[in-house]
């Protein structure tokens, strides 16, 4: 049976500190596995 994404993420521990998490994991994760299959190499707009 193949497991979802949110299935496969869930096992990952947060590293970051409790106080500094402005979004869950869970919401992270998944933009980050889009962007990396669409090409992106940074984190900052080009200009």
């Amino acid at each position: 049976m193949a497991a979802s994404l949110t299935d496969r993420f869930a096992s990952i521990r947060d590293p970051r500190v409790e106080r500094n998490r402005l979004y869950p994991l869970m919401e992270i994760l998944p933009l980050v596995v889009c962007a990396t299959l669409s090409g992106a190499e940074g984190c900052c707009v080009p200009g």
